[in-house]
């Protein structure tokens, strides 16, 4: 995960605004974000139901479900991309009014939002069977070299910005083609024979699939909708720096992101046992956890921010400051919700989701509409706060009332509290190139978070871990 996150910075933060000017660097960042958006809702809930259902098709049926689903995702797509394609010159030219040349590279976002539902389906597939360390190394590490890779390539002046944009789908079938290698060492799957499931669960299925379906298009409207119309309202080197501000604080999320895929088929077979016992623990402690992690991420960004931008190749970055510091505090107020969104997905709440995103979806778009052209790229961090807020909110409610449980322990008001103090260190420039300052603030941070959280003792899963790893340690000496 460390690794991908230092790749990730290399890409994001350095090689591309170096190499790319803004506005090439924000039409880059679009099509990426555009086929990540479409990519859900092509996929029709396929890769949400597959981790949902496979409990109970757990041994002779599984191929079944997996083929059923496939089918499912395929036909999607191709409906979906067919109608894209016909509409793509008035739905580009609505959406992306003020996004340059977008519109000449519909046709990429299309294929990679095709070959990204693939992927994360064969991926989901391979979590049903606890093997995440390949679906983990690939999001985190091979798809951001493959990127670093293209990034050079256009660098030393192989290709055109034309080929080097165009070749982001390129990238992304190779991510697929690794992806589908590990898929097929899978010695229990046979491609053959190619049968479905009965037509009483294939209804189910479908009836699962639609309302995920709604959910992941919802979301992905809230998740997305801020960068896509600040390239439609500001512009493409807007988006740029909305990209590199919004990726320096989605790094505080990557903890929960890896937790979530760890957790996945455990919270879908302990529903599918009715152990909401184990649910109930798992909720709470990845909540502690969570934050406890992401407070210290966010206090290492923050406090070194300036640092941070005056490192990054082009000045115009800096403007996305404090995009920054809204959607790290929206990150960490996620991460100390814990696993709402997963617990909501594999239980008999999922209907919910989307209802509650119908209602969102119109406040995060009327949000950006309005807080955009008022405070530019800060209004579309703040309407995305609000949105994002809001709907996490209104999960942890009706996980409470629903299933009687909620995500809260004493001890996160003990890492808030410290949390605050050592986010002050913001407040004091140390006069130093910004790598030095960075090394010596970011040294003094971790000794004093991690020796204070440990002797407070504010999560038993990290000092069980600890006290393994000091004895280990020991042991060896």
């Amino acid at each position: 995960m460390y690794v991908g996150l230092v790749i990730g910075y290399i890409n994001t933060v350095f090689l591309f605004p170096y190499i790319l000017s803004i506005e090439e660097y924000g039409l880059f960042r679009l099509i990426i974000d555009s086929g990540v958006f479409l990519s859900l809702i092509f996929a029709f809930g396929a890769s949400n139901a597959l981790m949902k259902f496979f409990p109970e098709f757990r041994g002779k049926s599984e191929q079944r479900l997996f083929y059923s689903l496939l089918m499912i995702l395929l036909i999607s797509s191709f409906i979906q991309m067919g109608l894209a394609n016909f509409l793509s010159e008035e739905f580009t030219e609505f959406i992306f009014k003020s996004s340059g040349r977008f519109h000449e590279f519909f046709d990429v976002v299309l294929i990679f939002a095709l070959l990204f539902s693939v992927n994360t389906f064969l991926e989901n597939y391979l979590k049903t069977y606890m093997e995440v360390e390949i679906p983990v190394f690939m999001q985190s590490i091979g798809f951001r070299v493959l990127l670093l890779s293209l990034g050079f390539i256009y660098f030393f002046g192989w290709v055109t910005i034309d080929v080097f944009l165009q070749g982001i789908f390129i990238v992304m079938a190779c991510y697929l083609v690794i992806t589908f290698f590990f898929f097929t060492q899978k010695k229990d799957f046979s491609f053959t024979p190619f049968k479905i499931i009965n037509i009483d669960s294939f209804k189910k299925i479908i009836n699962y699939s639609a309302y995920m379906f709604m959910g992941a298009s919802g979301m992905m409207v809230v998740g997305k909708i801020d960068s896509l119309m600040v390239g439609r309202e500001i512009g493409l080197e807007a988006t740029a720096i909305y990209a590199v501000a919004f990726f320096i604080a989605v790094t505080i999320e990557m903890p929960k992101r890896i937790l979530s895929q760890l957790l996945l088929p455990i919270i879908s077979n302990a529903f599918n046992r009715n152990d909401f016992v184990e649910v109930a623990s798992l909720y709470r402690k990845s909540a502690t956890n969570q934050l406890l992690i992401g407070m210290l991420i966010f206090i290492l960004i923050w406090s070194n921010i300036d640092d941070f931008f005056n490192l990054i190749p082009k000045d115009a970055f800096e403007k996305g400051k404090y995009v920054t510091l809204i959607i790290g505090i929206l990150k960490l107020f996620n991460m100390s919700l814990g696993i709402n969104n997963e617990i909501i997905s594999y239980s008999s709440l999922y209907r919910w989701y989307t209802y509650f995103l119908a209602i969102l979806i119109f406040f995060t778009i009327g949000s950006n509409l309005i807080l955009i052209p008022m405070y530019g790229l800060e209004g579309a961090a703040i309407a995305t706060f609000l949105s994002v807020g809001i709907f996490n909110v209104l999960k942890v409610v009706l996980i409470r009332l629903k299933l009687n449980m909620h995500p809260f322990e004493k001890n996160q008001l003990t890492i808030i509290f410290i949390g605050i103090l050592l986010s002050l260190l913001y407040f004091i420039p140390l006069p130093f190139h910004s790598i030095i300052s960075i090394a010596i603030k970011s040294l003094f941070i971790l000794i004093i978070y991690c020796f204070s959280m440990y002797f407070l003792n504010v999560s038993t899963d990290a000092n069980e871990w600890i006290n393994k790893h000091i004895k280990l340690l020991k042991s060896k000496i």
